[in-house]
This record gives C-alpha cells, structure tokens and sequence, in this order.
C-alpha cells in the first residue's frame, strides 16, 4: 500500500496533493458529521435507520465508535474536495506569485531541505485547468467512469471536469472509510488501542495513513495506472 502512495508521490505534485487531501478531508468530514450528528439527534446515529441492518452492525462490530452520519459525511467532504481543490491548489500558487515566493517548490525544499531534490517539472501545477479544458491535469478525461454510468447519463455531464472528480472522489473516500475499518479490525484482532507509540495521541503513525493505503492503491490503478508513463 505504502509502494502505490510512493509510486503517485514520484509520478506527480498534483496528484499526489489532490489524493492527499481528498482522504484527510474526507477523514476530517466523517468525524464533524458523526459529532454533529450526535449532538442533533440526542446521542443517536441519525442516519443508520436508511442502511441495512447488516452494514450497521458490520461497521459498529469493527469501530463502536463509527457512525453511518459520519461515514456519509466523510464521503460528501471527500467528494466537496475533489471537485474544489485544484482550484485552492491554483489560488495557493497564485498568492505564493505575488508574494515573490517561488510557489510549492519553496514551500516543498523549506519542508524538505536539500535533502529531497525535485525538479520544477515535478511541480506540475500549470497542467492543472480548473475550467471544462479536457486537457487539466485533474480533469481526469482518459479515466474511465464507473460502466453502469455510460449510457445512463448524458455525454456532456459525463465529460464533466467537475462530475468525473466528483465521482473519483467518493469512491476514494469510500475506499479511504474501508481502510480505516480495516485497520481497525486488525488492532481490534490483536487487541490493541493503538498501533504504534511513534505519535503519542493519535493511535501510532499507521493511524494516520490507514484511510490512505487503500484509497492509493485504487487511484494509482484506476487513474495513474492507465496513463503513468504520461505523468
């Protein structure tokens, strides 16, 4: 899992950045909807009287902690920063301009230091379109859609910059939710609370990529794997 999220890290600024915050915003999503929830509803999970009864009972046997209001609320906000986020990542590189700030190349070397070169092709910031231009490097037109949509929706939405995110998106956030059950079933399996001493407070440092693992692994096959060598 870690190989794939190294793979689209050495393959593309953009892409890695976009998948990046796409889980951890979905992640940050799932825990205000799942508190908010909470709090509006007296304490109860509001929405898990529309899911099965089987998938409630899966997610709360692996994670008691889990809600379905979460679990949609970490999709919505996975799916609100796909759509949204190249144009942030734009705006950031507009304002690092103005400033006489070479962009996220000074930001990535005072991160990084000298010990982690990168090329300024590698911050491929101006392949990103935030328009309908089919060439944006976020635009994702060579990635083939999920195939029970083709057909059933018109071809303009289908070709969408802003549709095809939308729905990369919620299958990476979707993805990301299955990797953190994951891992969460395993430290339950082993009975252990956390999986690392490495960040005392937040359950060890696989606490903190576990949403990623798989959700790497979907994107690098899904939407680098097709066009790597063009990245």
């Amino acid at each position: 899992s870690f190989h794939y999220l190294l793979k689209i890290s050495a393959a593309s600024f953009s892409h890695t950045i976009w998948l990046l915050f796409v889980v951890w915003n979905g992640d940050t999503g799932a825990l205000v909807a799942g508190r908010l929830g909470r709090m509006l509803s007296n304490g109860s999970d509001a929405l898990a009287i529309i899911c099965p009864k089987r998938m409630v009972s899966c997610v709360k046997n692996v994670s008691p902690s889990k809600s379905m209001t979460g679990l949609f609320g970490g999709i919505l906000f996975g799916i609100l920063t796909a759509v949204y986020w190249p144009a942030v990542m734009l705006r950031v590189q507009s304002i690092c301009i103005r400033l006489g700030i070479n962009g996220y190349p000074f930001i990535f070397n005072m991160l990084f230091g000298e010990s982690v070169r990168r090329s300024r092709a590698y911050f491929d910031l101006d392949l990103v379109r935030t328009d309908n231009d089919k060439a944006g490097l976020l635009n994702f037109q060579d990635v083939v859609l999920l195939s029970g949509l083709e057909g059933m929706l018109p071809e303009g939405l289908l070709r969408n910059p802003s549709f095809r995110r939308s729905i990369i998106g919620a299958v990476l956030s979707a993805f990301a939710i299955m990797g953190d059950l994951v891992e969460s079933s395993v430290k339950r399996a082993s009975g252990l609370k956390d999986s690392g001493k490495l960040l005392p407070g937040h359950g060890g440092i696989l606490d903190r990529f576990d949403s990623t693992l798989l959700a790497a692994i979907v994107y690098w096959h899904w939407c680098l794997g097709p066009i790597g060598s063009s990245v």
